[in-house]
């Protein structure tokens, strides 16, 4: 009996194992696949009471950090007025860089006349909401002054090698400029960019920055050029 049931078992083990080799191999490649690249959106609401001659083009900067890397994507507009919620999106944005996982933050640039309120996350989509306020300021403003700070969230590291100095680079319309400033222990870790022109041979320029990110770290930038940048650098060991 035995000699006729073994051959029966070791086919009905075989073709178990085969089956979940299979869905193993079907879901790992979709795995890969979904996890290779992602889409990244952002909802944008006008919180205005329907008061459309008052809006203005919405243009939303996304910034990435990865490992000791940074950087931002290319910018997305909405330009339609009419509408009062909106959605953009990068698609095909990378999980990974260089074997580090990819944080993604969002920005938006100021809108005269409205608050603007930033939440969400890469994960559920950032919502951007522009209150109206009614207050103008656009007109009498042709350069802009901002602040630019550095903090450390290094608990685990007992010194900081290799970050003495920080090197911060001003970006106009996402461009790198050739203006850059250091960052150390001290000026308190914090600089100012000064009159910088709104506009440029006619054109608007809005301000970013980036930083040259120091071994061991990650950093993390907030802010806009109306309340000012923080760049947060985050230790890799916490």
């Amino acid at each position: 009996m035995k000699n006729i049931r073994n051959p029966v078992i070791i086919m009905v083990f075989a073709v178990f194992v085969l089956i979940m080799l299979f869905c193993y191999c079907c879901v790992h490649a979709a795995s890969s696949d979904a996890t290779g690249h992602r889409s990244i959106s952002a909802t944008h609401v006008w919180d205005d009471g329907g008061a459309s001659g008052q809006r203005s083009k919405v243009t939303f900067h996304l910034a990435w950090s990865a490992g000791r890397e940074c950087g931002r994507m290319e910018s997305r507009t909405i330009s339609d007025m009419s509408k009062a919620k909106q959605s953009v999106s990068w698609d095909n944005m990378p999980v990974t860089r260089r074997g580090e996982k990819v944080e993604y933050y969002i920005s938006a640039e100021p809108i005269d006349g409205y608050s603007t309120e930033v939440s969400g996350n890469a994960d559920q989509g950032f919502n951007v909401t522009n209150h109206y306020t009614g207050e103008s300021h656009k007109k009498a403003v042709k350069s802009v002054s901002f602040s630019v700070r550095a903090v450390w969230k290094d608990t685990l590291r007992s010194d900081r090698a290799g970050t003495d100095n920080i090197t911060v680079w001003l970006l106009a319309n996402d461009l790198k400029t050739g203006n850059k400033k250091e960052l150390n222990k001290k000026n308190n870790w914090t600089v100012e960019f000064s009159n910088l022109n709104l506009t440029e041979k006619g054109k608007s320029v809005s301000y970013t920055v980036m930083e040259d990110v120091p071994p061991g770290y990650v950093c993390m930038i907030s802010g806009n050029q109306e309340e000012g940048f923080t760049i947060m650098n985050k230790s890799t060991g916490d």
